[in-house]
């Protein structure tokens, strides 16, 4: 009996082990997997000190280039702006003394100019202001030059040059008056702007790509051949005065007084 005790309680013992000895392998085995499902969402979680870094430093470049493209657009806005605001006074200013300085030109000084000099000579000051002033940029090229130059030049045009172009057309014929002269006035007037603008300056500036010296020398051999048609202009203008004075009383001229005689 006593052997059966002794064994029977050598049994409870070594149960007893066995089955602590499972339960706490049991226990090692569940708390594995938590501590390494702990461990992987810890390394999830907290980024390593060299992608923090990189991290950083991405940010960085990018706000730095945000900041940069910011920046040159601002400047580009802000140089628009005040080239247009120089621009806009430019030719405010220009415009306002170009008109101020024709309208006292054509009052004060040119009835003066053709009653003293004539119409012949008269005809050669705007070529003579127009050769000055594009030699000068020629030899000194800056935007006070051409101010000057330009003012000049279109106060002249808008006043004595003006009044000289239909002075001319006084001693001419009845056609010459009425048909020649309005159709040069408007179609070939015009057709000289759109060839100034398209022919010219888009040649020397876009497929040539020339500079304002290659512009003011261009000018100084235009007011060149300007002299030269101003003074055979003035030529034929006398020439059709003294026809004119010579011809009949109450006729419109030579070419009139012809037609009436040979209608007649």
């Amino acid at each position: 009996m006593a052997g059966t005790a002794i064994d029977g309680r050598t049994g409870s013992s070594g149960h007893t082990e066995t089955v602590g000895s499972a339960s706490e392998t049991g226990s090692e085995a569940n708390a594995t997997p938590a501590s390494n499902a702990a461990s992987t969402s810890k390394a999830a979680g907290e980024p390593k000190a060299g992608e923090s870094k990189a991290t950083g430093d991405a940010k960085a470049t990018g706000d730095a280039k945000a900041s940069g493209d910011a920046k040159e657009g601002g400047d580009a806005k802000a140089f628009e702006k005040a080239q247009g605001d120089y621009l806009s006074g430019f030719f405010s200013s220009y415009y306002g003394l170009v008109n101020l300085l024709s309208a006292l030109l054509q009052a004060l000084l040119v009835a003066r100019l053709l009653t003293r000099l004539g119409i012949r000579r008269s005809l050669f000051i705007m070529p003579l202001v127009v050769l000055g002033g594009w030699f000068s940029l020629l030899l000194f090229t800056n935007v006070a030059v051409v101010r000057v130059a330009k003012t000049a030049e279109n106060s002249l045009d808008y006043s004595l040059n003006n009044t000289l172009r239909h002075a001319l057309f006084l001693p001419t014929s009845r056609a010459s008056k009425y048909k020649a002269k309005a159709a040069i006035d408007t179609f070939v007037v015009r057709m000289g702007d759109v060839i100034a603008g398209l022919g010219i300056v888009f040649l020397m500036v876009e497929v040539l790509d020339l500079g304002v010296q290659a512009f003011a020398a261009m000018n100084v051999a235009l007011a060149a051949v300007w002299l030269l048609l101003a003074a055979r202009a003035g030529r034929l203008h006398d020439k059709l005065v003294e026809d004119k004075a010579r011809g009949p009383k109450g006729s419109d001229g030579p070419e009139v007084a012809a037609e009436g005689h040979g209608a007649a």
